[in-house]
């Protein structure tokens, strides 16, 4: 089965939106630069986006010719996930609209080259989620854009182990990490209060699901209010909370 590559700018701070907006860096282009992406686009021959990246891309690079960097994506099938494209000009061009989970693993089943995608956005976290996203291409630069100014490359609800098979660091201090994703970690249950009195305060914390695994909780419990007690015990020289009863 071929890969899913990713291959994405991220800066310091954490920001993946508008790369051709950052400030240049002191150490200027790197040489390398051009190689290394030549090199991923040379494996694959499928470029997988979204709506915001399609736009950009069919914008410029059906212009260009005779670049090495620009034939190959437009000689590549560019499958695009979008509920609004109508119009797509740029050759080779699939929209898919619903079922993009299971057209993407779909695409990966098949034989061929590797599939790529640029920039991180909702199209990237789902793959994550899906465990369909085999690497993660970070292109770190050493500079802090201003974080709230766009789009991050983390997102609240995907999450998934990585190693790092490789990386390399070109001559302007950037960063090129190629991270593997090992696994995705499954969607945690809700976080649920619990209160200890006047004296212990409150807080929250997330409740494991029922079953063995439950760390001695005496009842299913999912979410809800929980109201616990102090106790100490020989062994555990230190209180510790135990839960008591839950409240609807």
């Amino acid at each position: 089965m071929r890969k899913i590559i990713n291959s994405s700018y991220v800066t310091l701070d954490g920001v993946v939106d508008g790369p051709h907006t950052w400030p240049a860096l002191p150490g200027g282009a790197a040489k390398e630069h051009e190689e290394v992406q030549l090199a991923l686009l040379e494996q694959c021959d499928t470029l997988l986006m979204g709506r915001r990246t399609y736009d950009v891309f069919a914008g410029a690079w059906p212009e260009r010719s005779g670049d090495p960097v620009a034939d190959r994506p437009n000689s590549m099938r560019e499958p695009v996930a979008s509920t609004t494209l109508q119009d797509a000009a740029w050759a080779n061009t699939e929209v898919v609209a619903d079922g993009l989970a299971e057209r993407i693993s779909a695409l990966k089943a098949e034989s061929g080259g590797h599939i790529v995608q640029y920039g991180i956005g909702p199209v990237t976290h789902l793959m994550v989620r899906e465990g369909l996203l085999d690497e993660l291409h970070l292109w770190l630069y050493p500079q802090f854009v201003r974080a709230g100014a766009g789009d991050l490359v983390f997102d609240r609800e995907s999450r998934a182990d990585f190693d790092l098979p490789g990386s390399r660091t070109l001559r302007n201090g950037v960063v090129v990490l190629r991270h593997g994703v090992l696994t995705p970690w499954p969607v945690p249950p809700p976080a649920c209060s619990f209160r200890t009195g006047p004296r212990l305060g409150e807080g929250r914390f997330p409740l494991p699901p029922p079953g063995p695994e439950s760390r001695g909780f005496p009842f299913p419990v999912r979410c809800g209010i929980l109201y616990v007690q102090q106790i100490r015990t020989s062994s555990a020289p230190a209180p510790f909370l135990m839960p008591t009863r839950r409240l609807a």
